[in-house]
């Protein structure tokens, strides 16, 4: 991991992750034109975030495409379960519960849900390990309505 690397973790508390996915992605794609992997859980999350992007329409729709499609050089936002930066993205989204530690990327969001004590120490874990790394950390967290606070 480049010691460079901003490290901004979320923790989700109202909203579930395939709501909270497309506003950071809007932002980070759309807006800033940056390109990201999404490293997932597992396979079933990796298909249940690619369905839910498609079914984003209009303008708000985001190009995105999984590992596993034919060209995924060519896609802005690809999503996997395996950390593979084959669309070369400068951010990386985490929703592993373990950190991989041979990322190269300018930015790291970290999405964690908040609700249960195992995932916050996981958390933790990861924290420490960036911090570790001499990454720079900010914190977010979900407020009752689903706002976003810096902790």
């Amino acid at each position: 991991m480049s010691d460079a690397s901003e490290v901004s973790f979320y923790q989700v508390t109202v909203s579930p992750v395939e709501r909270v996915l497309p506003k950071i992605l809007e932002r980070l794609y759309s807006e800033l034109r940056h390109r990201c992997y999404i490293l997932c859980e597992d396979e079933a999350q990796v298909e249940l975030l690619n369905d839910s992007l498609w079914a984003i329409g209009g303008r708000n729709f985001l190009p995105h495409n999984t590992i596993k499609c034919e060209q995924p050089e060519m896609q802005p936002i690809l999503l996997g379960s395996k950390l593979d930066n084959k669309n070369d993205s400068d951010v990386l989204i985490v929703l592993k519960d373990h950190l991989e530690e041979s990322t190269n990327y300018k930015k790291i969001f970290d999405i964690f849900l908040g609700l249960r004590k195992n995932d916050q120490e996981l958390a933790r874990i990861r924290y420490k390990k960036y911090r570790d790394l001499g990454c720079k950390i900010k914190f977010w967290k979900q407020d009752g309505e689903g706002k976003w606070t810096q902790g």
